[in-house]
Protein backbone atom coordinates (compact mmCIF):
# COMPACT_ATOMS: atom_id res chain seq x y z
CA UNK A 1 0.00 0.00 0.00
CA UNK A 2 1.61 3.15 -0.93
CA UNK A 3 1.90 6.16 1.51
CA UNK A 4 -1.73 7.97 0.39
CA UNK A 5 -3.20 4.87 0.23
CA UNK A 6 -2.36 4.34 3.57
CA UNK A 7 -3.25 7.61 4.72
CA UNK A 8 -6.51 7.68 2.73
CA UNK A 9 -7.32 4.20 5.01
CA UNK A 10 -6.66 6.19 8.08
CA UNK A 11 -9.23 9.21 7.23
CA UNK A 12 -12.26 6.94 5.99
CA UNK A 13 -11.94 5.11 9.52
CA UNK A 14 -11.42 8.22 11.12
CA UNK A 15 -14.56 9.06 9.59
CA UNK A 16 -16.40 5.85 10.45
CA UNK A 17 -15.32 6.34 14.13
CA UNK A 18 -15.88 9.70 14.98
CA UNK A 19 -18.20 10.77 11.88
CA UNK A 20 -17.46 12.53 8.21
CA UNK A 21 -17.76 15.98 9.61
CA UNK A 22 -15.74 15.67 12.51
CA UNK A 23 -12.61 14.67 10.46
CA UNK A 24 -9.50 16.14 11.38
CA UNK A 25 -6.42 16.28 9.54
CA UNK A 26 -4.88 15.70 13.39
CA UNK A 27 -7.11 12.40 13.92
CA UNK A 28 -6.04 11.49 10.39
CA UNK A 29 -2.42 11.77 10.90
CA UNK A 30 -2.48 10.02 14.38
CA UNK A 31 -4.57 7.29 13.11
CA UNK A 32 -1.85 6.76 10.25
CA UNK A 33 0.69 7.01 11.97
CA UNK A 34 2.39 10.13 10.30
CA UNK A 35 2.80 13.45 10.86
CA UNK A 36 0.18 16.19 9.97
CA UNK A 37 2.47 18.15 7.19
CA UNK A 38 2.31 14.23 5.51
CA UNK A 39 -1.55 14.59 5.62
CA UNK A 40 -0.98 17.59 4.20
CA UNK A 41 1.25 16.87 1.45
CA UNK A 42 -0.29 13.93 0.17
CA UNK A 43 -4.03 14.61 1.03
CA UNK A 44 -3.81 18.73 0.40
CA UNK A 45 -6.49 21.03 1.71
CA UNK A 46 -9.28 19.49 4.33
CA UNK A 47 -11.69 20.24 0.89
CA UNK A 48 -9.58 17.52 -1.31
CA UNK A 49 -9.13 15.34 1.90
CA UNK A 50 -12.70 15.04 2.36
CA UNK A 51 -13.51 14.63 -1.21
CA UNK A 52 -11.35 12.00 -1.07
CA UNK A 53 -12.79 10.54 1.85
CA UNK A 54 -16.83 10.55 0.43
CA UNK A 55 -15.12 9.33 -3.18
CA UNK A 56 -13.45 6.56 -1.38
CA UNK A 57 -17.04 5.82 0.70
CA UNK A 58 -19.05 5.95 -2.53
CA UNK A 59 -16.84 3.20 -4.33
CA UNK A 60 -16.71 1.15 -1.45
CA UNK A 61 -20.42 1.55 0.02
CA UNK A 62 -19.67 2.81 3.11
CA UNK A 63 -23.33 3.78 3.85
CA UNK A 64 -22.58 5.80 7.38
CA UNK A 65 -20.48 8.22 5.11
CA UNK A 66 -22.34 8.66 2.31
CA UNK A 67 -25.60 8.87 4.90
CA UNK A 68 -23.51 11.91 6.36
CA UNK A 69 -22.60 13.11 2.92
CA UNK A 70 -26.11 13.28 1.33
CA UNK A 71 -27.70 14.94 4.38
CA UNK A 72 -25.16 17.47 3.76
CA UNK A 73 -25.83 17.22 -0.02
CA UNK A 74 -21.97 16.35 -0.65
CA UNK A 75 -21.57 16.57 -4.26
CA UNK A 76 -19.29 13.73 -3.91
CA UNK A 77 -22.31 11.63 -2.29
CA UNK A 78 -24.72 12.65 -4.74
CA UNK A 79 -22.96 10.80 -7.06
CA UNK A 80 -23.74 7.02 -4.91
CA UNK A 81 -25.54 4.83 -7.13
CA UNK A 82 -29.49 4.51 -6.46
CA UNK A 83 -28.94 1.46 -4.24
CA UNK A 84 -26.29 2.87 -2.15
CA UNK A 85 -28.09 5.90 -1.62
CA UNK A 86 -31.99 4.00 -0.66
CA UNK A 87 -29.10 2.11 1.51
CA UNK A 88 -28.17 5.16 3.22
CA UNK A 89 -31.86 6.36 3.50
CA UNK A 90 -32.53 3.71 5.60
CA UNK A 91 -29.54 4.16 7.49
CA UNK A 92 -30.36 7.62 8.34
CA UNK A 93 -33.94 7.08 9.41
CA UNK A 94 -33.02 3.81 11.44
CA UNK A 95 -35.26 1.72 9.63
Amino acid sequence: MTRPDQILAAAVAEAQAKGFHAVTRQGVAARAGVSEALVSHHMGTMVSLKRNIMRAAVRDGIVCIVAEGLAARDKQALKASEELRIACGHHVSGV
